[in-house]
């Protein structure tokens, strides 16, 4: 039986108030240079986050539940399925992945900036992995911004990891409620035939900003619109200026 959502959670995500997340929390764009100061190697993928608006005081809001950052962790296990694919859960390590806005919300600013630090192949192995307090705070059977889907069973097999079936339905008005959406969450498979991983970035290089501080310019000045980018770490950290808030 699906459960209703959290009566907590608005209409957006709630940013962290306490950790060290919070601390990387809307760093101006000499502030976040420092932080990546010596950082100079790696893989990053950009994107457009297409669920961030600004709200009537300028606030970035999150209205979607990829990336999640609630429990203190970004995560990013819903949504991007086919760009989560193009990596097995092993090659995920080390790797970057920054949300920008859309042009319209905040001309493609920075909205998060992760180093993966883990990767798992299934909500299974995610959920057994965390804490009892980050699945309280990601579990999409509890929030309608939740990415963390429960297990109903303690033990599973391999198949039975990627069947929609073993896991507990999203509340009613998870932004990915209906079978067509959360379905996929859990056994999305590539043109590669490779699952999407379920990303986990580490909080030291976990940053989240509220105003569009740090923006991502586009090598041959235009817009980023859809899909993703690969870069360098250097090109990327080389292209970003100072936002426009």
């Amino acid at each position: 039986m699906t459960m209703n959502c959290s009566t907590v959670q608005g209409r957006c995500q709630r940013f962290p108030d306490r950790g060290r997340l919070s601390k990387n929390t809307n760093l101006s764009f000499l502030e976040l240079k420092r932080q990546l100061k010596g950082v100079n190697e790696g893989l990053i993928y950009s994107y457009v986050v297409t669920t961030v608006e600004r709200d009537d005081h300028g606030t970035l809001c999150q209205k979607g539940s990829a990336p999640n950052f609630h429990g203190g962790i970004i995560t990013l296990c819903t949504c991007k399925w086919r760009m989560r694919s193009w990596r097995s859960p092993e090659c995920w390590s080390g790797v970057w992945i920054a949300g920008i806005c859309s042009k319209d919300t905040a001309q493609n600013s920075l909205f998060y900036l992760m180093k993966v630090s883990e990767a798992y192949r299934s909500h299974f192995e995610l959920w057994n992995d965390l804490s009892p307090r980050i699945r309280k705070a990601k579990a999409a059977h509890k929030h309608r911004h939740g990415d963390l889907f429960k297990p109903k069973h303690n033990h599973l097999s391999d198949k039975d990891e990627t069947n929609p079936k073993m896991y507990v339905p999203p509340c009613s008005d998870h932004m990915h409620a209906g079978e067509e959406g959360w379905h996929d969450d859990i056994r999305y498979v590539g043109k590669s035939e490779t699952s999407a991983a379920l990303l986990v970035g580490d909080p030291v290089y976990s940053f989240l900003w509220r105003r569009p501080k740090v923006q991502l310019i586009h090598p041959k000045g235009k817009s980023f619109t859809q899909g993703s980018r690969k870069w360098d770490l250097d090109e990327f950290v080389n292209s970003l200026s100072k936002g426009i808030a």
